[in-house]
């Protein structure tokens, strides 16, 4: 497998970059949903966000150079919607942890990143700033569920409907699994 996507399936590097950042956010949804019930699952919360930063960060540097995906030469008025939801989900897999971040900032309640270290305070302590970005920290989980939901939705249009081999090019396990479905 090329660490760089083509036309006909999608890189090494993309499909970590994807999965990883993924599997992650699902596990983010879940943890804040639970943390008010939960306290201990806070302080994991905020490490694992903060490695979606570094992830999405390193995700979209990867899109600028990593230039070639499938699917990406269809035009087609539902290729629209697609792209928004793309580039939404994009934006808040970076606004998201920056947005906590500064939750914990403002709160002046550190980040322990799984024990290696404290990441930096961006703000000072302001219990009113804290207040408006955990409003925000959380209307905008409301619409990552929403826009993920959207996604997992489309994937599975492309599989099921389109049959055009754009799910399994993402997955994991392409050339190694036995799905037997890469596009046919």
């Amino acid at each position: 497998m090329s660490l760089k996507s083509d036309s006909l399936s999608f890189g090494g590097l993309a499909r970590f970059l994807h999965w990883g950042v993924a599997i992650l956010i699902i596990a983010l949804i879940v943890s804040g949903e639970l943390a008010d019930d939960v306290k201990a699952i806070i302080p994991p919360h905020k490490a694992a966000g903060i490695l979606v930063l570094a992830l999405a960060t390193t995700r979209l540097l990867w899109w600028a150079v990593d230039r070639a995906r499938p699917g990406d030469e269809e035009l087609s008025w539902e290729k629209w919607p697609s792209r928004l939801a793309k580039w939404g989900l994009a934006a808040l897999t970076i606004t998201m942890p920056m947005s906590g971040w500064l939750m914990s900032s403002a709160a002046q309640k550190p980040i322990i990143f799984f024990g290696l270290f404290q990441v930096p305070y961006l703000v000072d302590g302001d219990k009113e700033l804290a207040h408006m970005f955990k409003e925000g920290h959380e209307a905008m989980a409301s619409v990552l569920i929403l826009l993920l939901a959207a996604h997992v939705v489309g994937a599975l249009r492309h599989h099921f409907i389109l049959k055009d081999g754009i799910l399994v090019s993402m997955l994991p396990c392409l050339g190694k699994c036995n799905c037997n479905c890469k596009g046919k």
